[in-house]
């Protein structure tokens, strides 16, 4: 079977050119047991106590309602600061230990085996590589200057705007955010609020503004429905990040407790229960990101604008470059 030449690529982040989601379950999951361990506690009284501090006004939230930030989570909860101004002082600094492990692992920013070498070769034969995230700026940006990605191998980074008021990320890469900010500039548009994945019209526009027609694009994700479901709506081949799909057991417990969305499925059997015929995809890639090398053939644009030229034109055309 011939392969998909392929003029576009549009990308998702988090979970396709790295692990995000586990990252942020097996951050939480252990921070919450050493949490219980510190209070002389068992796990689903500790689950339970730092629940019911969430606010009201973050219960309605699409994202998780604990594990964005801890030391936020930790300050809401009454009941962890002690009773007298010792055991505060003492779990203050006890709770400095366990955010700061906490940071550390869910700030690790990895690309997944074989991203940078297909970055690389789809940027070396000319076509565009564009990434499309459901993501918010604040919490996008960090992790994209962390893996490494240069910027000018990036043509384009959509993303969901900020919103005030929101809980956001702490990153310890602020210097690194600036300069590939910078680096980006003119090249990372914000999506309208509440349009997130699968989105036909966000989708289109990506398409209009790379100047590539649906047939030459291919979609890679980890989430059928999102992103199978952006590259059905415009007639694009959609690529499933099979890997990415894939969670640890400590991710499913804090998902199950503290972010269950009955709109976003984990697991790769959860995903492939979403699957129909709008989102279906044309390629899986079983063994990670580096296989959609296996499937598609990566071509510059004007290639493509060459071979819709009428034979006539052709031929004048390569008796001009003889000339020359």
């Amino acid at each position: 079977m011939p392969k998909k030449e392929v003029s576009l690529v549009v990308c998702d982040i988090d979970n396709t050119i790295s692990d995000t989601f586990n990252l942020w379950g097996e951050a939480l999951d252990k921070a919450v047991d050493d949490l219980a361990r510190l209070h002389g506690t068992d796990r689903k009284t500790m689950e339970k106590t730092m629940l019911s501090a969430v606010p009201e006004n973050q219960r309605g939230a699409s994202g998780p309602l604990l594990g964005i930030d801890l030391r936020s989570d930790i300050a809401q909860t009454d009941a962890l600061r002690g009773k007298t101004p010792e055991q505060a002082a003492f779990f203050e600094k006890e709770h400095e230990k366990i955010i700061h492990n906490w940071q550390k692992k869910r700030d690790e920013a990895v690309l997944f085996k074989g991203v940078m070498p297909v970055i690389r070769k789809i940027k070396e034969a000319g076509a565009k590589f564009v990434l499309y995230t459901d993501a918010r700026e604040s919490g996008c940006l960090p992790r994209l200057a962390k893996l490494g990605i240069p910027p000018e191998m990036i043509d384009a980074l959509y993303v969901q705007p900020d919103k005030a008021g929101m809980k956001v990320t702490p990153f310890a890469v602020k210097t690194q955010v600036s300069a590939f900010r910078d680096a980006m500039a003119g090249r990372i548009f914000r999506l309208p609020p509440h349009s997130s994945k699968p989105n036909a019209e966000n989708m289109a526009r990506i398409l209009k503004d790379a100047g590539v027609s649906a047939d030459k694009v291919v979609m890679i994700g980890d989430n059928i429905r999102c992103d199978g479901g952006c590259a059905g709506a415009v007639g694009a081949a959609f690529a499933w990040q099979k890997q990415g799909a894939e969670v640890s057991e400590a991710t499913r417990r804090c998902y199950a407790k503290f972010a269950a969305n009955p709109d976003y499925k984990i697991g790769v059997d959860a995903h492939l229960s979403q699957l129909n015929e709008k989102n279906k995809p044309a390629f899986v890639l079983e063994n990670g990101f580096a296989d959609i090398v296996k499937y598609c053939r990566f071509v510059p644009p004007e290639k493509k604008a060459e071979r819709t030229l009428p034979t006539p034109v052709l031929k004048r055309l390569g008796r001009s470059a003889s000339k020359d």
